[in-house]
């Protein structure tokens, strides 16, 4: 039985930031985006194939709001903010509306640099998370080599060529040359209309073995039609409810906590406009109307609802939480996961075991 990697299966500050451990308890790099793409251009297609996704499961892993993103979001959030307010009162008090198109370009600077940071922080974390989902696919959860045609050493244990991590042979459940990756997503005209809708390339989470694997999102308009098919409309429809409702509170009140946005703008641009008002209308519709928009949009968008929840209401229906399958007559491997035949995709449908595991 595969021993649990001691950074893997958790979020959170200290998971980002602790080493990461290979199956033999050795300190080894994390995945980066090199090594990613080095593998996409592999003259092996499937393998080429296996690291475009894991750059996709990548992605979105990063866009998961976790209790540390959401408290790293508020504190830039409102750190932008008061430095925007102290820097632009400042400078609309000593240029006036010249001021005002100054401080402008230094919010657009402050948000950037912002991003930036966040990113660097989500990146870091998302990465040390795909080293279970590597191994099961048969590439080194490390450097992304292929660890086809390596034959297990004496402990039990694959060594992978290029980078020397040790990783148990009973990890590699699904790989990449033996079974390709089945497609679960589309992409979509509708989907991007719709409000809340993500791209396909932000809808991985892990199933019961930490192996990254589509999922659908939460209005089903990514997933297949011929996957949404089998489902009967009513079943489909109380399907899309249960999806939908995950994390609505959460949303209604993530607006209400980012109101005062819209609110501040609102004011700063009426000063302006009190002093110019040709450049507190462009204020307006540069700056207050998108902030503004953005903040309404929130309850209908998919956050606190992305697909490592989606896909948990997908299993309590009964069915795959990355293709839709029914898991009635699915085996179970030997830790009680339904192993769905399909896409092969794991699920603990009990949620004592799964909390256990």
């Amino acid at each position: 039985m595969s021993r649990e990697l001691p950074s893997e299966g958790r979020v959170g500050f200290a998971s980002t930031f602790r080493p990461l451990l290979d199956d033999r308890g050795r300190r080894i790099r994390r995945l980066r985006p090199a090594d990613l793409k080095r593998a996409a251009r592999s003259e092996n297609p499937r393998l080429a194939l296996l690291a475009n996704r894991l750059s996709a499961a990548m992605k979105s892993e990063g866009r998961r709001y976790t209790p540390d993103r959401v408290v790293l979001t508020v504190v830039l959030v409102i750190g932008v903010f008061v430095a925007y307010g102290v820097i632009g009162g400042l400078l609309i008090g000593r240029m006036g509306a010249a001021g005002s198109l100054i401080g402008l370009t230094v919010f657009v600077g402050l948000v950037v640099a912002a991003s930036k940071l966040y990113q660097v922080y989500v990146v870091r974390g998302a990465l040390g998370q795909l080293a279970r989902t590597a191994v099961a696919e048969g590439v080194c959860g490390s450097c992304a080599f292929s660890l086809e045609g390596t034959p297990a050493d004496a402990d039990g244990a694959v060594t992978c060529p290029e980078c020397g991590a040790g990783w148990d042979a009973d990890r590699v459940v699904a790989p990449f040359w033996s079974r390709p990756a089945m497609p679960v997503l589309r992409t979509s005209v509708l989907a991007w209309l719709a409000p809340g809708v993500r791209a396909a390339s932000a809808l991985f989470a892990p199933d019961d073995r930490g192996r990254y694997v589509p999922c659908p999102d939460s209005r089903l308009l990514r997933v297949r039609r011929d996957l949404i098919g089998e489902i009967p409309a009513e079943e489909r429809r109380a399907l899309v409810r249960a999806m939908r409702r995950v994390g609505r509170w959460w949303r209604v009140g993530l607006m209400l906590l980012l109101s005062w946005m819209p609110a501040g703008l609102l004011y700063f641009a009426w000063r302006i406009w009190v002093e110019d008002p040709m450049a507190g209308f462009w204020f307006f519709l540069i700056l207050v109307l998108p902030v503004l928009v953005g903040v309404l949009m929130v309850p209908l968008s998919s956050a606190f609802g992305g697909p490592h929840r989606t896909a948990r209401v997908a299993v309590r229906h009964g069915r795959c939480g990355s293709c839709l399958a029914r898991l009635d007559e699915a085996a179970a491997d030997d830790r009680g996961r339904a192993v769905c035949g399909r896409c092969g995709a794991a699920w603990l449908n009990d949620p004592a075991t799964r909390a256990a595991s």
